[in-house]
């Protein structure tokens, strides 16, 4: 209760194995932990339906509403192969900028095994196959990366991360595959595969599924902090730790993404604070009028949980992951703070999109051998 959370959109989440739906301002819990994602948008105006004009379908016919999807409802549409010896697949155009992209689709099989996802980033055909039978991986191209996420009721989460070459069209083709690498073959007009949920957002990793019927459609940005009395009652201004087990989904190591991030006042230059990232740059960072502290990082591994705990007193800091002490600092004085962000910093900017499970604080600086144990 002394967390507060908002965001002002609704939101998806799995629970298991099974999509759920948040109302705008609820907090969303998953197996790894309280999730904590940055504002990203659908890029697809019918990521449901792909009987409609806005996907273009070749060799290929649409039943829509024909099984149970991964949220339960009876919206899954199913991809089957007209009786052509081609290639079958169905295909969206979509206007992007130069940079990078996440293209999802949940699939299940019917009669076929093998969905490929082909995109076309400007330049170059990028194509990568999927079994949504067994959850293997088949074929990646270079240019990109492929990950598959079993999910309930034989349904599975295919990913595509990819850059895109223009500012232009992308066009993006989900094929019907007679093997991990045959496209053209002979269909029978009744063998398919289960297709619902197509995402395609800005990004170099996937975020959760934001469903559209129309438009694209924005999912805010969630933010969880601490302020006020619930922060001041608890708060040591002289010596402290904290303890985190945290998964970060996104890009570790290169962006910072930050873990916890205590304020006080400088807001405008950023000055009063104390965090700990994910990021190659540092690990733990203390500000007070200039900086005093910085123990670098890099410690952290995509979709890994870790446990991580920084100590932190006049001249005195360490921090430590998975049990080992990663650096230390014995120089340095402390920034009076009033107020916590949890995975994001006070701009709701260098989000952590992932999880944290476990948020510890001890009003003290714990010693090193604690640190270690406490993060085993």
């Amino acid at each position: 209760p002394r967390i507060s959370f908002s965001r002002s959109s609704s939101a998806t989440y799995v629970e298991g194995g099974v999509i759920k739906y948040a109302d705008e301002h609820q907090a969303r819990f998953e197996e790894e932990g309280l999730l904590i994602e940055e504002s990203r948008t659908n890029l697809f105006p019918y990521s449901e339906d792909f009987s409609d004009v806005s996907w273009t379908k070749s060799n290929t016919t649409v039943t829509t509403n024909s099984t149970s999807a991964p949220d339960n409802t009876n919206t899954a549409d199913k991809l089957v192969t007209t009786n052509t010896n081609s290639s079958h697949y169905v295909v969206s155009v979509k206007a992007v900028t130069a940079a990078n992209h996440t293209v999802t689709l949940f699939s299940k099989s019917a009669e076929k095994e093998w969905l490929t996802i082909n995109i076309f980033n400007g330049s170059t055909y990028l194509k990568y196959s999927f079994n949504v039978s067994t959850g293997q991986l088949g074929i990646s191209a270079a240019g990109g990366t492929s990950a598959i996420t079993q999910l309930a009721n034989g349904w599975y989460k295919c990913t595509v991360s990819y850059t895109s070459t223009v500012t232009g069209n992308n066009s993006i083709h989900f094929h019907i595959y007679d093997d991990s690498s045959t496209e053209n073959f002979q269909g029978d007009g009744t063998s398919g595969l289960y297709v619902w949920g197509a995402q395609l957002e800005q990004g170099s990793f996937p975020t959760s599924y934001i469903p559209t019927s129309g438009s694209t459609v924005n999912r805010a940005a969630d933010v969880c902090t601490i302020t006020g009395d619930n922060f001041n009652s608890w708060y040591n201004q002289s010596e402290g730790t904290v303890v985190t087990k945290m998964t970060d989904n996104g890009e570790p190591n290169t962006t910072d993404n930050r873990v916890i991030y205590y304020l006080g006042t400088g807001l405008s230059s950023g000055n009063n604070r104390i965090i700990t990232t994910t990021g190659s740059a540092f690990g733990a960072y203390v500000q007070t009028t200039g900086a005093q502290v910085t123990i670098t990082g890099g410690w952290y591994a995509k979709g890994v949980e870790t446990v991580g705990a920084f100590a932190f007193k006049q001249d005195n800091f360490d921090l430590a992951t998975d049990g080992v002490i990663r650096g230390t600092d014995n120089l340095g004085d402390l920034p009076t703070c009033n107020r916590l962000y949890l995975l994001m910093n006070r701009n709701k900017a260098n989000t952590l999109c992932g999880h944290i499970s476990r948020l510890s604080y001890y009003p003290r600086r714990l010693t090193d051998s604690a640190l270690q144990t406490l993060t085993l």
